[in-house]
């Protein structure tokens, strides 16, 4: 007999988002479900390893999953009691459904809900034919360029602070659809296209997401790598299933159709017991087919059975990394990719190492014609190598540092030893790990304070001046003395900074007075 109490005057609660509303809302569902696997009128589903199951609820959603309609009549009017007597309601707007067997849609008149299609969502997942799934993406591709968009404002950002953006609050929104379906390569591309625009924000440039994407010890700066996040968020089912036959226990709905597929080849693949002889395990799907192709890959890339069997995607992630990172890292580059650099030296540095270098805010390519002469000198041709290390003009700018070092008891050479390439080797510099320090900060200082008086000769009709730049050079050398007096970094030690700091403006001074005498 039913029976609905009188309406009574709630005083105290939870707001949404707190954590006590889940749990909450939680036990105020149960009794539902529980109503719903009770009820003898409403059939379960049964999968293709004879288990059953009729609801899958995550939060506020509810998916009712049965093999005859007449279930979902008798399920409808189970709810609108549960809505009486617990003043929950359905959003009919947004309630769907889904035919597994497209047989039975001319019934749809009879059925209660009138949203019935091919496509829908569950859970944030696409389900559907192959236009809805690209229009899915599409919007999920102006969802990303949004959320890019917004932190694109942010100008303060440094490189650092956009990888970790990158990889915390811009992949997610990708990663878990990712972790389900595979990413389109269309889709993978366009991403990209908008990290890199992120991270380097130019029209027009040379610079690869999958250096960007690497570690600092392999010269990037630890970008999101698009491919890899979601090629290894998708393989996350193979580890569980991985360890449930490890362990020798029954496998569960969701691995039945990854052992169905292709549990043949993962079993023999990882040295587990084989249950799995049926047919279509060696003509496996498109998309079991293409994640038996990713752990070849990653089993290529070092990934051992251990690691599957901790069923953890960060490690699986970082051991992929640095594989690829071996085979593509660059030593000149991360060399002089180091916390002393201020984030506008370590963007300059990247640039000189792949050639390119800005020209009124834009990367291009730096090549002048053949009867360009150099705006120092204006003897020799102009060229990258030759404005940062071989102009005679420039001489008196090597002097002062050969000085400098002196000074400092440093064994280095700037007129000898300077290298665009930056091929510096601490075995081949004989000083102490700090002092190599020093000479490749100032290497960079001094190159991006050339290529600057460079861009004002050639623009705005500057010429040379020694004391200038000498003076651009203290600044830059003060202004890291007073960020890391903050920062407390031990990369750079102080007491070694202040002593360099100290001996570049008394150096200044004495061939200022000189000049004057």
């Amino acid at each position: 007999m039913e029976h609905c109490q009188k309406k009574f005057k709630v005083s105290s609660g939870t707001r949404q988002g707190d954590p006590l509303s889940m749990d909450k809302f939680i036990v105020a569902m149960n009794p539902l479900i529980i109503a719903l696997h009770n009820q003898r009128n409403i059939s379960k589903y049964i999968s293709k390893n004879n288990k059953q199951f009729l609801t899958l609820a995550k939060a506020d959603d509810l998916t009712l999953v049965t093999g005859k309609l007449t279930s979902l009549l008798h399920s409808k009017l189970l709810i609108e009691r549960f809505s009486k007597a617990s003043g929950l309601q359905m959003n009919v707007n947004k309630t769907k459904g889904f035919f597994f067997n497209k047989q039975n849609v001319h019934e749809v008149s009879s059925l209660p809900f009138s949203h019935w299609n091919e496509n829908m969502i569950i859970l944030g997942i696409p389900y559907g034919t192959d236009e809805y799934i690209k229009k899915f993406w599409k919007g999920k591709l102006i969802d990303f360029r949004q959320e890019v968009d917004y932190f694109k404002s942010f100008h303060y950002h440094t490189l650092q602070a956009k990888a970790v953006i990158s990889k915390s609050k811009l992949m997610p929104k990708i990663g878990y659809v990712g972790s389900v379906l595979p990413v389109p390569g269309w889709t993978k591309e366009k991403i990209n296209d908008y990290l890199l625009g992120y991270v380097v924000p130019h029209k027009r440039t040379f610079l690869k997401v999958e250096n960007l994407a690497a570690k600092k010890s392999f010269g990037g700066i630890g970008l999101a790598n698009v491919n890899l996040h979601c090629n290894v968020m998708l393989i996350r089912n193979v580890m569980l299933y991985v360890k449930t036959k490890h362990e020798g226990q029954s496998i569960s709905d969701c691995q039945y159709f990854l052992e169905y597929n292709i549990g043949h080849q993962i079993c023999k693949m990882w040295d587990l017991p084989i249950d799995n002889c049926t047919t279509h395990s060696f003509t496996p799907n498109l998309l079991y087919a293409y994640v038996l192709d990713l752990m070849k890959m990653f089993k290529n890339y070092g990934v051992t059975k251990e690691m599957l069997l901790k069923c953890k995607v960060n490690i699986i992630y970082a051991a992929v990394t640095e594989k690829v990172n071996y085979h593509n890292q660059c030593v000149r580059w991360a060399l002089l990719h180091h916390r002393i650099m201020p984030n506008y030296l370590v963007s300059f540095n990247y640039r000189v190492h792949y050639n390119l270098l800005p020209v009124k805010s834009k990367f291009v390519n730096f090549q002048l014609d053949n009867d360009s002469k150099c705006v120092f000198c204006g003897i020799h041709f102009e060229t990258l190598n030759h404005i940062l290390c071989k102009c005679v003009k420039l001489g008196i700018l090597w002097d002062y540092f050969n000085e400098l070092m002196m000074i400092m008891d440093i064994d280095y050479c700037f007129s000898q030893k300077r290298t665009l390439l930056y091929e510096f080797e601490v075995m081949h510099i004989k000083c102490n790990r700090n002092d190599v320090k020093i000479i490749l900060y100032l290497n960079t200082i001094i190159n991006y304070h050339l290529w600057k008086l460079r861009n004002r000769c050639v623009y705005e009709g500057c010429i040379f001046d020694f004391n200038d730049i000498v003076s651009r050079l203290i600044k830059s050398v003060g202004a890291r003395k007073r960020l890391q007096s903050f920062m407390f970094d031990e990369n750079l030690k102080i007491d070694r900074l202040d002593e360099m700091l100290s001996a570049m403006i008394m150096l200044h001074n004495l061939q200022l007075s000189d000049d004057n005498d």
